[in-house]
């Protein structure tokens, strides 16, 4: 997939001393970055989206991206609480329970980028 390459490509920039914006353009010069304040935390969440035939479709189409994914970011949250109180009711050793919750949001991560990309055609990036 596209993004897993381009990840890959803003993983080395970032370490190279980069800042966030100036990596991300690197990672998808071809791209429209955009930001949006998150409703579920503090912040920013980054998107490079496809370029729509105006700025304006293409804004709208990254806002939708980000109330998706802002959407999902929620209820991942609201499942793993669950999980969480029960892992801890049935006294699940720590280091399980954060085995657990680790691959589960790495599977999410994945599922839901891929997602938001073909729907939105906007790839999700950490905050910015």
């Amino acid at each position: 997939m596209m993004w897993r390459g381009a990840g890959i490509a803003l993983a080395l920039a970032l370490l190279s001393g980069c800042d966030t914006v100036g990596a991300a353009r690197m990672a998808y010069p071809d791209r429209a970055l955009l930001s949006f304040d998150s409703e579920v935390q503090e912040g920013r969440f980054g998107y490079a989206c496809t370029h729509g035939e105006t700025e304006a479709e293409t804004a709208a189409r990254g806002a939708k991206a980000h109330r998706a994914f802002e959407a999902a970011l929620e209820s991942f949250a609201e499942v793993q609480t669950e999980r969480l109180i029960k892992q801890l009711d049935a006294q699940t050793k720590p280091g399980t329970i954060a085995r657990d919750l680790n691959a589960r949001g790495e599977i999410w991560a994945a599922e839901t980028a891929a997602r938001i990309e073909a729907e939105y055609q906007c790839i999700p990036l950490s905050e910015v």
